[in-house]
């Protein structure tokens, strides 16, 4: 009897130790990308490996860089801040210096992510932006200017499908679950959304689909799900202007000038 306890007692404690060896292997933290940042003693990096499309059992796994910024005040065990980036398409790790010292990081720690497909998580058609703004400098007619575009982004799309690439997986509600498997792989109980443009819409999604895990959220340029943004950007800004030249035309002084 007391050999087989024993047995029993070596078998779950082996067990037990390849578990922890596992989970181990499972942390997210790793190499930083971007380089001068391993001595910096105060910021972590790694990635975290998606479903391309949760909606497909055959997808592929994409990793998804990021940073946490660890809280300056020892030992703080308060919700971390995660900031999330506008666009959609905006990059994230890049704005490192913007984020690196505020003073929100006093005593929480503050956690940056590349969206799927932007910056350090496997960006797509990452020189498109530069050949739009080269597009938009040029002295086109607009016939001419919607056609560089559409060629442009023709071209963009072409590439995507070439490198097979799933666009059915890149939307808010993908963005969203991957907020969640991230603060799942940091081992956050609950976080605060901060972000704004894009980034309210995403934390908008992130507080309807994983409402128990927000503590708070924190947005501006709001930008709701029922809103089409470029389909009523020109008609909003038009109108903007429009009133903005009223106000004007009714103030004398402002009229004279």
């Amino acid at each position: 009897m007391v050999l087989l306890n024993m047995r029993f007692f070596i078998t779950c404690l082996l067990g037990l130790l390849a578990w922890s060896g596992s989970m181990a292997q499972q942390s997210p933290f790793g190499a930083c990308p971007i380089p001068g940042l391993e001595e910096d003693q105060s910021i972590r990096c790694g990635t975290i490996s998606v479903p391309e499309n949760r909606n497909d059992p055959n997808s592929r796994q994409i990793d998804l860089a990021f940073l946490v910024l660890k809280a300056r005040k020892s030992g703080s065990q308060n919700d971390p801040i995660v900031y999330l980036t506008g666009g959609p398409g905006g990059a994230t790790l890049v704005q490192l210096e913007t984020w690196k010292n505020i003073p929100l990081r006093r005593e929480r720690d503050f956690v940056l992510v590349d969206q799927r497909g932007t910056g350090y998580s496997a960006a797509m058609c990452s020189n498109l932006g530069t050949e739009l703004r080269n597009i938009l400098a040029k002295d086109y007619s607009l016939e001419e200017e919607a056609r560089a575009l559409a060629i442009a982004a023709a071209d963009c799309k072409h590439a995507l499908v070439k490198e097979g690439v799933d666009q059915a997986g890149y939307n808010t509600i993908q963005n969203a679950a991957d907020l969640d498997d991230l603060r799942k792989a940091l081992g956050y109980k609950k976080w605060n959304l901060f972000g704004g443009s894009y980034g309210s819409r995403l934390a908008l999604a992130y507080m309807r689909d994983f409402p128990e895990y927000t503590r708070s959220a924190t947005m501006s340029a709001i930008f709701p799900p029922q809103v089409n943004l470029y389909e009523n950007f020109i008609t909003n800004f038009d109108r903007s202007l429009s009133l903005m030249f009223d106000a004007c035309e009714a103030d004398g002084r402002c009229n004279r000038r």
